[in-house]
């Protein structure tokens, strides 16, 4: 029989259904409960961990959850909470946070947790591990939890926008943008001064306050709800992080330090520590996604933790970030969704996820499915902390955009997502300090590559006339305020970083706003003319 077949994923649901019942059967025929389980067991039928754990655990008394617990449920909580367990030798801080925030910030409830907690940790554990999430709720004030079925962490402006197919949620992203970035929407910039408005009014604009058309990943997905949650499309890391005892010694004593005081230097030490004291429990791309989820569920419960302890909204990773002097930071949510992009088509086996995994993660979505359900949001989260994408890594094809350009018109396609993070990201990278990597002085950049590859700008450009017409005046406007801004860069360094490229791109820049606006096509050829002439007066510099 298949592993991902539907019979044995049924029967997962089944036990697991199984196991909240149990838990609610009373002490008297629990006990002889526990002496099937032992009959069961010894005629030979593999049982799952946690009812292994309820047959050898018959007289232990789970005690009863009630409301706030203080230090010492804490306390003993976290010594549970680091237990090496029944799974691959791993405990719950082999994937988790310290201490698990993450989930008390969450509308789990005390069976969940429990049931949950209980394929990798006896009874008593268990009930320990609930004490201690009521624990963090009572230490950070936590008293309204989020819907963990309908809040997705990071999603952009809250919410997916509104309509039932990326083409509609599309023009809905361009509608929004009409009223925020005016000089871009409407008319045409026809001067240096039009396009440095623009340019301000793009830089200014928040990104992470901008509704997007696809779904961040849900915290945790659990097949207990049904199929649908079948996948590897959540910031739970799958595989645990292996650690030897003098490692998981010196990396808890990392996590105390940081939980006594949870400031950015404590976080990046223990952040650091990860790969100083674990390991990856294979050389498979399962445990790579496995830890880039690791990486960023912890620098989620970072910045969940700030906004608690200072009574301020959610900080935005570039705020962490920033001040940091590295040329590149750890950027886990690109990670993440790169290697989503890098191995969509393989199923998860060939991925390298054990069979346990793979029955609680079949059934459901394609492997195919889950990998696409991860990427688009995880790239775009990942762009959103690095809004240059020059502080991510040292790969061109990714400083260029050309993996996200791909991936969003794969995606969608949604053009004017496109469009919009291109001219985004440029400017940040030309005109923004804080997202320039290169030992390069900072100057301006001008590349479209991956937007304009294979003619997929026109190709791909929305079929609703109005959606249409919006697109096409955005980016006819993008390329104006770029030849603009090349030409003020152009004047007053005698600088061009790659002629030939320069040039290039203002001859297809001019042939798209001809196709699009012919009646300004004696403007644009004079635009054109004038900067390729600047162009070839300047000394050449290469990127």
């Amino acid at each position: 029989m298949r592993c991902d077949s539907f019979g044995v994923l049924d029967v997962y649901v089944k036990l697991e259904r199984l196991k909240t019942v149990v838990q609610s059967i009373p002490m008297v025929p629990f006990t002889l409960l526990t002496l099937r389980l032992k009959f069961l067991a010894a005629s030979g039928l593999a049982l799952a961990p946690w009812l292994l754990a309820i047959s050898q655990t018959q007289d232990a008394s789970i005690q009863p959850v009630g409301s706030p617990r203080g230090k010492t449920a804490y306390e003993k909580g976290l010594e549970a909470w680091r237990k090496v367990g029944f799974v691959n030798n791993a405990s719950c801080a082999s994937c988790h946070g310290p201490d698990g925030l993450e989930l008390a910030i969450y509308n789990f409830d005390d069976a969940t947790i429990k049931r949950r907690a209980l394929i990798h940790v006896n009874a008593e554990d268990a009930a320990l591990i609930v004490d201690l999430i009521h624990a963090d709720r009572d230490k950070y004030g936590i008293k309204t939890l989020r819907d963990q079925m309908t809040d997705r962490p990071f999603q952009p402006g809250g919410a997916v926008l509104p309509g039932d197919t990326p083409e509609a949620r599309d023009a809905a992203f361009g509608e929004e943008l009409q009223d925020k970035l005016p000089t871009l929407t409407h008319g045409r910039i026809g001067s240096i001064e039009d396009a440095d408005k623009a340019k301000n009014e793009l830089l200014s604009l928040d990104a992470w306050s901008l509704k997007v058309g696809f779904e961040f990943n849900r915290i945790s997905e659990d097949i207990f709800h049904g199929k649908a949650h079948a996948t590897i499309a959540q910031w739970l890391p799958d595989l645990p992080r292996s650690m030897t005892d003098d490692g998981r010694a010196a990396y808890y004593d990392l996590q105390d330090k940081y939980l006594a005081d949870p400031s950015d230097a404590n976080f990046f030490s223990m952040l650091k520590g990860v790969d100083k004291f674990t390991t990856p429990p294979s050389k498979m791309p399962a445990a790579a996604m496995s830890y880039d989820k690791f990486r960023a569920t912890l620098i989620l419960q970072h910045l969940e933790r700030r906004a608690l302890i200072d009574s301020a909204p959610l900080p935005h990773a570039p705020e962490l970030f920033g001040s940091r002097p590295e040329q590149a930071f750890p950027n886990p949510m690109w990670d993440f969704g790169d290697l989503a992009r890098r191995y969509s088509g393989l199923d998860l086996a060939e991925l390298g996820f054990p069979k346990d995994v793979i029955v609680k993660k079949s059934g459901g979505p394609t492997a195919e499915a889950q990998l696409n359900e991860a990427k688009m949001p995880w790239l775009w989260l990942g762009w959103l902390s690095d809004q240059g994408l020059q502080r991510t890594g040292f790969d061109r094809q990714l400083q260029t955009a050309q993996y996200m350009s791909e991936a969003i018109w794969d995606e969608g396609p949604y053009p004017m997502h496109n469009i919009f993070f291109n001219a985004k990201k440029l400017l940040t990278q030309s005109f923004l300090p804080s997202a320039w990597s290169s030992n390069a002085p900072q100057h301006y950049v001008l590349d479209y590559s991956g937007f304009l590859r294979n003619g997929r700008h026109i190709q791909l450009e929305p079929k609703d006339p109005v959606a249409k017409q919006q697109y096409r005046t955005f980016v006819a406007n993008c390329f104006r305020m770029n030849t603009y801004l090349l030409l003020d860069d152009l004047q007053k360094t005698h600088i061009s970083w790659g002629k030939d490229s320069n040039k290039g791109h203002m001859r297809t820049f001019a042939s798209y706003i001809d196709m699009v606006d012919p009646d300004s096509k004696a403007q644009t050829e004079a635009l054109t003319t004038q900067v390729i002439d600047v162009i070839d007066d300047c000394a050449q510099r290469i990127r």
